[in-house]
């Protein structure tokens, strides 16, 4: 209604000075939506054009959300909480123990989330998830383990990590030019 609307003008400005800000606002009744009720807005419009990402939130224990916001609270440091938001994940959410183990690394937890890694990358195929794993063990002083993971790349997002976990700039920066000749990815540490 008219305090989304009044926002406007501020995420505007947020997206012209890369302002990181994220707005919350509430929405009229599920029951009544979709009927032209009292101050009813479709955000997503509203704002899709403005900000970065505009969406609304139908279940607040949905994967998709609670993903998003680990990842999120992750690239703030907040890695305790990002692991509850992974922790309430379906196992059946490929992307949980990929999760767990990205926030148990940034809690200073490495055999935790080593071990956790590892066991992501046995149940699931996913180079971002190695990637995050031969980091993990050239950090942790497992190199030869990283350098053979290394060897055999299932694809440039998973080197750029373990070439960064390595200290190898040049070979790391070569993987995410290669990654960006394939389009947007979302790559990180």
């Amino acid at each position: 209604g008219p305090g989304a609307t009044n926002a406007a003008a501020g995420v505007h400005i947020a997206r012209q000075d890369s302002t990181p800000m994220i707005l919350f606002v509430g929405q009229i009744a599920r029951e009544m939506r979709e009927r032209e009720a009292f101050q009813e807005l479709d955000y997503r419009a509203v704002f899709g054009t403005m900000a970065k990402w505009a969406t609304e939130i139908d279940d607040p224990l949905a994967s998709d959300v609670q993903i998003a916001s680990a990842w999120s609270l992750m690239e703030a440091g907040r890695y305790k909480e990002a692991e509850r938001h992974c922790a309430m994940l379906s196992s059946e959410v490929s992307l949980r123990a990929q999760c767990l183990g990205r926030a148990q690394l940034g809690q200073g937890r490495v055999a935790d989330g080593i071990a956790t890694l590892q066991a992501a990358a046995a149940e699931h195929f996913n180079p971002q998830t190695l990637g995050f794993l031969g980091y993990a063990l050239a950090r942790a002083g497992q190199r030869d383990e990283a350098q053979r993971m290394v060897a055999d790349p299932k694809g440039p997002n998973e080197e750029a990590l373990i070439y960064a976990g390595l200290g190898d700039k040049d070979r790391a920066i070569d993987a995410l030019e290669r990654m960006a000749a394939r389009g947007a990815q979302r790559a990180g540490v």
